[in-house]
């Protein structure tokens, strides 16, 4: 039977989702795979080609392997670190500066509307946001929101929120991976609280990053809105040619 937990949606990412929770929790480590369809089935009671959708979704999400003739293997996985093949400012900043923690709310969605509309979260919902400040001896770098879907956020200790890279936390503790991003630089005269935190003058120029995190369908799992100061470290990004990037890679 399907769980109260997840019923207000559609039967395959229910059952998805049930068996991400048992994957997590190593429920499946003594066989190293997930029960076969026809078991799947009979334990949700729902049809084949549900629970074939069921389990692309977490083919998708990077957690098992299906190939015929082997069924559905799962794979195994260390702790979450995330391999950018363009190294960027935040990049750089969280391995070598300091991060403190402002605030970790959950918010409507509405104060946000492109970001929850590319998120496909309706206006009367519920956002997770995380504010940090970015420091080089003592000295504030960025101003960083990120926002995130609810359900990812609640599936994190609390404990570890903010004291970690928010976006591979998700993918340890949810099993939700994103696999590539898309980032919009341009200048801005930044908002006063974010132009307080960073100590710049009144109408002192900042760089303005937008990064969108997406799943392997094309779905925008988070997104980062970081105001950096431009007077104190460069933006860099590195350029690979693709058969050059799977050889060094």
């Amino acid at each position: 039977m399907l769980a109260d937990e997840y019923a207000a949606e559609p039967k395959n990412l229910r059952i998805s989702k049930i068996l991400r929770d048992r994957i997590l929790s190593h429920e499946y480590d003594d066989t190293g795979s997930l029960p076969p369809e026809l078991t799947l089935m009979e334990e949700f009671r729902v049809s084949r080609h549900t629970v074939r959708a069921a389990l692309q979704k977490l083919v998708s999400d990077g957690l098992i392997d299906r190939k015929r003739g082997s069924g559905t293997t799962i794979i195994k996985r260390g702790p979450a670190e995330a391999t950018w093949s363009a190294g960027s400012l935040d990049v750089m900043i969280s391995k070598s500066y300091d991060s403190e923690l402002i605030s970790a709310d959950y918010v409507a969605a509405r104060e946000y509307p492109e970001i929850a509309q590319s998120m496909g979260i309706a206006p009367d919902k519920t956002l997770f946001r995380l504010i940090t400040i970015m420091r080089n001896d003592g000295q504030p770098i960025i101003h960083s929101t990120l926002l995130s879907l609810e359900d990812h956020a609640r599936r994190i200790p609390k404990e570890i929120i903010g004291k970690g890279f928010f976006v591979n936390q998700v993918e340890e503790f949810a099993g939700i991976r994103a696999i590539r991003a898309r980032q919009v630089t341009s200048a801005i005269i930044p908002p006063f609280d974010a132009a307080a935190k960073l100590e710049l003058l009144p109408g002192q120029p900042a760089l303005l990053l937008n990064r969108s995190f997406y799943s392997a369908e094309g779905n925008v799992l988070h997104h980062v809105i970081m105001v950096v100061r431009p007077d104190t470290h460069p933006q860099i990004v590195n350029f690979y040619r693709q058969d050059e990037m799977q050889r060094r890679f």
